[in-house]
């Protein structure tokens, strides 16, 4: 049986403090390392090496853990190393891809997509540890363990090779084929809390997006169908991701190449993906294609598929994806329907509208920002601050009722403008969402000391162009917060002021949280529009500055 252990990584301080990289030369032959615990010796590629020179650091296992120093192994590998000391990240780069972690964040970066990862890096007797199998296998690299031997063994074959990706080409005009795929798996029998079911849970979300979306379908079978007993599965998939295994599935997809657009389906297992789609994913690469994920579940939400299916497709684009408990599944179609309109991108049996441009966000100063939409429909949210006020809204959005945040009379109104504020978003039973022409609009916490969690302030989640955006209000950290990193949120705003919302080290704790690709400070000082150095003490891996007057292409 294959023992699948987390094992960590170190590097030294003495090394990442110099704040410069080290690179060796790559090689074009089978890579192969090895390490054993306690030995302060490694072999690559058949040489023995001290693993770190003149201080006889060995492998340790540590708390179930297994403790390597990572400057000799990302340089045997062919990387580098970077070490940023005002912002304790290190910075690994190999074949043109990029990993950024930072000491006590679970969030890891792997070209700039955000990971959650399952123990967060930290510094340990002056050594940083960081965790091996997402990086080796980011970097497209295998890991192996043995308990006999107490070995660890990291390799790579030749016909691998390393290279920066090339460009991925426009696709083609989407009317002019079917470029978009729906590929699921799903189990009918014995589901928890469901009962027996001809149809699994995933399935009928699938059938639900394929009535809304002009797709190919192409249901996941395995060619050992999984037991109808309920328990009777859950030990076979027990087994089966004990032992690393790939449940072999029926059938191909011819033409796989055709397809820029994968909806891709599965139940959560065990808080992670069934070890079918791994066989499914290493057989079909989704490199340069948009991966939109649909799943059901037992009450885990996600779990760890998100970052599985970042580590399993690195180079696909991810869009929010749509996630539900799976008693829920046969009454969530007018739910899958509000999540696919707010996905905007074009997937129905209409044509395109010709002229659509990109979405474009102006930051306006303070809390303010103006939304132009590719169909030309304008939203403000939280108008105030700054110019920009010479377009008429068809939408306006407010967090809640401070005079610097609810400015409406500034605001040039269309005849049939929507104003939606805080009272309309916050209901008895929770929160109100809105869809407004290809735009999904979901309120979300917002509250502090000043103000109350159920009346005064909510957040902003807006899907445009199938990018989510997070406007979060007058706001310290919620409860919500940890649940936002399933959202794959493209630009989180996060104000840091300190006076009715949080300061910058609770704000660089929310990015941590929420585990936005772009994280930008707002709200800054009061009465001010913008402080570029309260800005720049905002420091965190996706932080970015936006002064007030910009655009953000969306």
């Amino acid at each position: 049986m294959k023992k699948i252990i987390s094992i960590i990584l170190s590097v030294s301080i003495f090394f990442v403090l110099s704040s410069c990289g080290f690179a060796a030369e790559n090689t074009s032959a089978d890579f192969t390392m090895t390490m054993q615990i306690d030995n302060p010796v490694m072999t690559v590629n058949g040489t023995q090496q001290e693993i770190d020179p003149g201080r006889g650091t060995a492998p340790v296992i540590v708390n179930d853990r297994t403790l390597v120093p990572i400057r000799a192994i990302i340089e045997a590998m062919g990387g580098t190393v970077e070490w940023n000391g005002d912002t304790q990240t290190a910075s690994l780069t190999y074949g043109g891809d990029e990993i950024r972690l930072t000491i006590d964040s679970m969030t890891a970066y792997l070209n700039d997509k955000a990971n959650t990862l399952d123990t967060a890096s930290t510094i340990i007797n002056e050594r940083t540890m960081l965790p091996i199998r997402f990086i080796a296998e980011s970097f497209k690299f295998n890991v192996d363990w043995s308990e006999n031997e107490r070995l660890i063994t990291i390799t790579k074959a030749a016909d691998e090779p390393v290279e920066t990706p090339a460009p991925t080409a426009a696709p083609a005009d989407k009317d002019s084929r079917n470029n978009v795929l729906i590929a699921y798996f799903s189990r009918a029998g014995e589901n928890w809390e469901v009962g027996y079911v001809d149809k699994g849970n995933t399935a009928v979300i699938a059938d639900y997006i394929s009535e809304k979306v002009d797709a190919d379908v192409f249901e996941i079978t395995p060619v050992d169908p999984y037991p109808e007993s309920y328990n009777e599965t859950l030990t076979r998939v027990q087994n089966e991701r004990d032992n690393d295994e790939r449940p072999e599935f029926n059938g191909e997809i011819e033409n796989f190449d055709q397809y820029d657009t994968v909806f891709l389906g599965y139940p959560i297992w065990y808080g992670g993906l069934p070890m079918i789609m791994y066989t499914f994913l290493e057989k079909y690469d989704m490199s340069g294609k948009t991966v939109i994920p649909f799943s059901t579940h037992g009450g885990s939400g996600w779990g760890s598929t998100k970052s599985e299916l970042n580590t399993l497709c690195p180079d696909a684009e991810f869009i929010d994806g749509f996630s539900t408990a799976g008693t829920n599944a046969r009454s969530a179609q007018d739910e899958v329907n509000s999540w696919l309109d707010g996905l905007d991108l074009n997937l129905n049996n209409t044509e395109n509208k010709e002229g659509n441009n990109m979405a474009e966000l102006l930051y306006q100063g303070h809390a303010s920002f103006r939304l132009t939409t590719g169909e030309g429909k304008v939203i403000y949210i939280d108008p105030y601050a700054g110019e920009g006020y010479d377009k008429e809204a068809d939408l306006i959005l407010v967090t809640h009722q401070h005079p610097d945040h609810n400015k409406i009379d500034l605001v040039p109104q269309s005849d049939d403008c929507v104003i939606f504020q805080n009272s309309d978003a916050i209901t008895d039973d929770g929160y109100k969402t809105l869809d407004f022409t290809g735009v999904h609009i979901e309120p979300v916490q917002a509250y502090n000391q000043n103000h109350d969690v159920k009346q005064w302030c909510v957040g902003y989640l807006v899907t445009v162009n199938g990018k989510t955006l997070y406007f979060a209000g007058d706001t310290s950290k919620t409860d919500q917060m940890a649940e936002l990193n399933d959202k794959n949120i493209e630009y989180a705003f996060l104000p840091i002021d300190g006076h009715f919302n949080m300061d910058i080290p609770e704000a660089v704790e929310c990015a941590e949280l929420i585990g936005a690709k772009h994280t930008v400070p707002i709200h800054m000082s009061p009465g001010e529009l913008f402080d570029r150095e309260r800005a720049e003490q905002f420091v965190t891996p996706s932080a970015l500055i936006v002064e007030a007057g910009e655009v953000i292409e969306l």
